[in-house]
């Protein structure tokens, strides 16, 4: 079992979903992640992304920032 320790992330990153990996990778590095950016790296569509995004702040690996255009998303602490 590998365990990921980022700015107080502890999770079982072995036993996450491809998808959550790849967004959780793109936060450590860029700290933020918007949907446009989950849509391009995921090669989906919004209303995917969006799912995908709320699933990860339902089992608290992410929050949700800003509101309307300004929405982005950071690793949970």
């Amino acid at each position: 079992m590998v365990t990921t320790d980022y700015d107080g992330l502890k999770t079982d990153y072995d036993g996450l979903e491809k998808e959550f990996k790849i967004i959780l990778d793109y936060l450590m590095t860029n700290n933020t992640i918007q949907t446009k950016i989950v849509k391009e790296k995921l090669d989906i569509m919004d209303t995917k992304a969006k799912e995908i995004l709320k699933e990860m702040i339902k089992k608290n690996l992410i929050e949700k920032k800003g509101k309307g255009s300004a929405t982005h998303y950071i690793i949970k602490k």
